[in-house]
């Protein structure tokens, strides 16, 4: 009967293979952890949008009355990307879809990007013609009873708001930095999510 035990070898190898086999387990569970992750994120901000699309287009009413918009504020500080979901109220007439409690606006929910997070927003109004926001702070507003969407950019240098202007095409595009992952929500000129992919959003005329 042949009882010879294992080499020093042999002990190493199996270790090693051990040691290799916890590697990858332990770096496939981070992957699949932070796409689980981003994909939570990513829910969040497209669920946020319908929520606003719907308020828009059942004219769900507060205080008694419908709002001039429904919106959704994307803004940038020193906590990462924060939205506010609002009811606008445009008391002023100025229908510029800012968020401005002293004017009646009421805010419905708050939501923040975790800190590795960037957001950017980019509109096209025709075949030919596109630009990219830079989120400082950007209103998408959904107007009642149809969800017409419109952007107002507060970006400017003046400090004064950009007139609130529709588009052909709006892409947000939100990227989790840590490992460059990104994916698009595609909204049309009605508001719709029309496509939320890997892929960046291909609509131009809708």
């Amino acid at each position: 009967m042949n009882k010879r035990g294992f080499t020093l070898i042999e002990i190493l190898i199996v270790i090693t293979l051990i040691a290799l086999l916890s590697t990858i387990a332990v770096i496939n569970y981070e992957k699949t952890r932070r796409n689980i992750e981003f994909t939570n994120v990513f829910l969040n901000i497209s669920e946020n949008l319908r929520l606003v699309r719907s308020n828009a287009i059942t004219s769900r009413t507060l205080a008694d009355k419908v709002p001039f918009a429904y919106d959704v504020q994307f803004r940038t500080s020193t906590a990462g990307v924060e939205t506010t979901i609002f009811a606008d109220s445009d008391v002023s007439g100025s229908q510029q879809f800012v968020y401005d409690t002293s004017k009646g606006d009421t805010k419905v929910r708050d939501y923040n990007l975790p800190p590795d997070y960037t957001a950017s927003i980019e509109v096209k109004k025709s075949l030919n013609s596109e630009k990219s926001i830079q989120l400082n702070k950007v209103n998408i507003g959904f107007m009642p009873p149809f969800g017409d969407v419109y952007i107002s950019d507060d970006n400017a240098d003046d400090n004064k708001d950009t007139p609130p202007e529709q588009y052909s095409k709006i892409q947000i595009k939100i990227t989790l930095n840590e490992v460059n992952l990104s994916r698009y929500i595609c909204l049309n000129t009605i508001g719709s999510v029309i496509e939320e992919s890997v892929f960046e959003c291909i609509t131009t005329t809708l």
